[in-house]
């Protein structure tokens, strides 16, 4: 293990094992959501990497993660961001 990758696991703001689960992995389970029909006619999208914190007119939208892995770079670099 890197350096680079120890101090990432090891880290208290990336909340390891603060969260119950009930599997072997020690995965989180959350609950599924219901939606009906209607609501999954209207749920609108937006991706991960589309989001700006100061952008108000998408701040109704549920973000995804359908993305590469290295768009997820930011969340390590800049988390507060």
């Amino acid at each position: 293990m890197t350096l680079e990758n120890f101090n990432y696991r090891t880290n208290p703001m990336f909340l390891r094992n603060q969260f119950s689960s009930d599997n072997d992995y020690g995965i989180p389970t959350l609950p599924k959501a219901t939606l009906g029909d209607e609501e999954t006619e209207s749920l609108m999208l937006i991706s991960f990497n589309s989001i700006k914190s100061d952008d108000a007119r998408n701040s109704e939208r549920f973000v995804h993660f359908f993305l590469y892995d290295y768009n997820f770079e930011k969340l390590w670099t800049k988390p507060r961001l």
